[in-house]
């Protein structure tokens, strides 16, 4: 099957088949942020995850450095599972989107989705993150898909601005 600019494009990525309903932006957001949150020793949601993005799709967290400079650690989302899974699971890790804002343009969407996430320290110290996501997402097939997200926390990154909170 040809996109409109004559590329091919795989079956997968056109959101045909069965699987969880993304469509609207609402839920394949919602779905992104319920797929990897859980409490302690809860499996994630990876049927849902995987559902949530493009076969194409990129993430990257921007994390500090030693040298005091952001550094940009890119993967691709079966390598997030692979990496951060056994922490959700064993941290006990549950993040929320806190305010979204949106822009939409046919069937192409960008979301800056303030978040807050709780997770157990090893020591057993209930720990904190907020931060931005980046999410960018494509309708295709009927469904809202993401195709990359860039996340950021306060850490590196200073507070949210107004903008981006409730």
């Amino acid at each position: 099957m040809l996109g409109s600019a004559g590329v091919s494009l795989p079956q997968a990525a056109l959101g045909e088949g069965t699987g969880p309903d993304l469509s609207t932006i609402d839920a394949a957001i919602e779905g992104l942020y319920a797929s990897i949150s859980g409490p302690k020793g809860q499996e994630r949601d990876w049927e849902m995850y995987d559902a949530v993005f493009t076969d194409t799709a990129r993430m990257g967290a921007v994390v500090g450095a030693a040298d005091g400079e952001s550094q940009l650690i890119e993967m691709t989302p079966a390598e997030y599972k692979a990496q951060s899974g056994p922490f959700l699971v064993t941290a006990g890790f549950t993040e929320r989107e806190t305010h979204r804002v949106l822009e939409v343009y046919g069937t192409v969407a960008h979301a800056w989705s303030s978040y807050h996430g709780t997770f157990v320290r090893q020591n057993g110290d209930a720990g904190e993150v907020t931060g931005i996501n980046s999410i960018q997402l494509i309708k295709q097939g009927g469904q809202w898909r993401v195709t990359s997200i860039q996340w950021e926390s306060t850490d590196t990154a200073g507070p949210i601005p107004a903008k981006y909170l409730d």
